[in-house]
């Protein structure tokens, strides 16, 4: 995922600087050169075809499409849900009616009218012809009842049969159930009569479409574009790039996917396991390709049943994780040693959104419970950063006394370190410790569909994107195409914060540093997430207020004078 790539380099880059820092306050010369951050951005290098791949060909059974071809709309309490009698059910359009575009009205997850979804294919006859139902029109009594393009309003439970008769004992059948408050609905597939005519004895069920853009920031919501499926514990997973890619998994596969940044369409065979999976696609700047066929065994009888569930919603870690089955592995938590903290994080959240309606107000408790939480080891930074200014004078004597004897300076500076108490990196911990919780902050508020569209205040109206409230024409290298203020805000109160501390007053290099690194940050934070951002600057204003009036502002440490200067006296 490039975005998080770059961020994750962002993050590295902001922490070495940080523990890099304290060291060159202390070896620089009176004239360094300076140090100027740098970011790299990845760029694609190829262009993009301009026909769509596609898999192998195979010669497919049609039958006149428009002969009884009707669609109806099917409604439940969650979704709205289109309907082709065309391969005896195809999904043509998807609508949730619990999550919104940028526009304000519901999401469209899918309005291709492609055909495809949930049609079989399987060889037949003794030359291996492919059947494939994706263009037979199927009958169905329901349907009979209806015009096409009507709605269907379902209370409870619907159940709805579709029939293709190949030939007097030869037929496909196929049935759908639904639900009232479930985002998933039932299937069950009906082989009669194929008998020893299925050489290979393996059919395919077929996902074609690929789901529509739903964020504002589109090139955004591509990058989150996947193919997914699962054999025992085993996760495959498909992460589309501009290239057609294809993956195979073999086993007793429980489930194939696709998923955008906030939703998902599983296909869960629930009577068998399939025993094989095959995941495709590509993506383009502005649309996404994806094909995952899932094979199962055909018993060779008569009559060979198979059943499923369709789940076709949020993506949603606790929703997910009642199938019992790994579907929340689509969620992305970051690294192995980030995830704990991302769950802490996010199940610390959910807990206050309980009592707190609102993310931002949310976030200031949060920040207030770390901020309590860092306090001893706050105080204890605060102080040995005290004693390295109180220092100074011993540093530059030694400095000056050994410039020529390198490591009789390393000697003498670790052993001022040790009497006085001093530790230069201590002031950086506190920091370092942020960097793991800032990084889980970002990939929650990115990718959790409860902090979607969550709003603050004012212009925060979307905790998980950057809050601009200016859009540039062009782009700027590194810092975005947008101006935001919550990284603005965060810069100052970070040179505030330095300034407070004092660090920087004796040293013309520091007071360099002290500039650089909110510029740095400003650029690095201006296309995060803003919840991200409100809880950075939220923590930097509580960090100054706890060195303001809790730290003990009277207890000052006296500067120590030089042994020169006290030989003089």
């Amino acid at each position: 995922m490039t975005n998080d790539k770059n961020t994750l380099i962002a993050f590295a880059m902001i922490a070495l600087v940080l523990i890099l820092m304290p060291y060159y306050f202390e070896k620089v010369s009176p004239s360094p050169e300076p140090i100027s951050p740098q970011a790299q951005r990845e760029s694609l290098s190829e262009s993009l075809t301009t026909q769509t791949p596609r898999p192998a060909k195979v010669q497919v059974y049609k039958e006149p499409v428009d002969i009884n071809s009707k669609s109806l709309e099917f409604i439940t309490d969650k979704y709205a849900l289109t309907l082709s009698n065309l391969g005896g059910g195809t999904i043509e359009k998807v609508v949730l009616f619990d999550y919104f575009d940028a526009a304000g009205e519901p999401v469209v997850l899918f309005d291709s009218q492609q055909t495809g979804n949930l049609s079989l294919s399987f060889l037949s006859g003794a030359y291996g012809d492919t059947v494939n139902t994706r263009l037979m029109p199927f009958t169905s009594s329901n349907f009979n009842l209806y015009q096409d393009g009507e709605s269907v309003k379902i209370s409870g439970r619907y159940e709805i049969d579709f029939e293709h008769i190949l030939s007097k004992e030869k037929s496909i059948r196929k049935k759908f159930i639904f639900y009232d408050g479930l985002y998933h609905f039932d299937m069950k597939i009906e082989l009669t009569g194929f008998q020893n005519q299925i050489p290979d004895q393996n059919y395919q069920l077929h996902w074609n479409s690929a789901f529509n853009i739903t964020e504002k920031n589109s090139r955004d919501d591509i990058e989150y574009s996947y193919v997914y499926s699962m054999a025992g514990t085993e996760l495959l997973e498909l992460h589309l790039k501009d290239k057609y890619q294809t993956e195979r998994m073999l086993g007793d596969v429980k489930w194939m996917s696709v998923r955008s940044k906030y939703f998902t369409a599983a296909v869960i065979p629930t009577s068998a396991t399939g025993n094989a999976a095959t995941l495709s696609g590509f993506k383009r700047a502005d649309k996404r390709y994806t094909n995952a066929t899932l094979q199962m065994k055909y018993t060779n009888t008569f009559k060979h049943t198979d059943e499923y569930q369709i789940l076709i919603g949020p993506l949603d870690d606790t929703y997910l994780s009642s199938y019992n089955i790994g579907l929340e592995k689509m969620m992305n938590w970051g690294w192995k040693l980030i995830q704990p903290i991302s769950f802490g994080v996010l199940y610390s959240i959910k807990f206050l959104h309980r009592f707190i309606p609102n993310y931002g107000l949310v976030l200031i408790v949060f920040s207030i419970f770390i901020k309590i939480l860092l306090y001893p080891l706050t105080r204890k930074s605060y102080e040995s950063m005290k004693r390295m200014q109180a220092i100074q004078p011993i540093m530059k004597e030694i400095q000056e006394k050994h410039k020529n004897n390198p490591q009789q300076l390393n000697k003498e500076i670790m052993g001022a370190y040790k009497k006085y108490k001093a530790n230069p990196a201590s002031g950086c911990l506190p920091m370092l410790l942020q960097m793991p919780l800032l990084y889980a902050l970002f990939i929650i508020f990115r990718t959790t569909i409860e902090l979607r569209q969550a709003n603050f205040i004012w212009w925060i109206n979307d905790l998980s994107s950057p809050d601009f409230v200016i859009q540039l024409p062009f782009t700027i290298p590194l810092y975005g195409d947008g101006i935001a203020i919550l990284p603005i805000v965060m810069a100052v109160t970070m040179i505030f914060q330095q300034k407070l501390t004092g660090s920087a007053q004796s040293n013309p290099q520091q007071k360099m540093i002290m500039y650089i690194m909110p510029v740095f940050f400003l650029l690095i934070f201006n296309n995060l997430p803003s919840g991200l951002n409100l809880y950075y600057t939220l923590f930097n204003i509580l960090t100054i207020i706890q060195q303001k009036y809790f730290i003990n502002p009277s207890g000052k440490i006296e500067p120590v004078e030089s042994t020169n200067r006290l030989k003089k006296k």
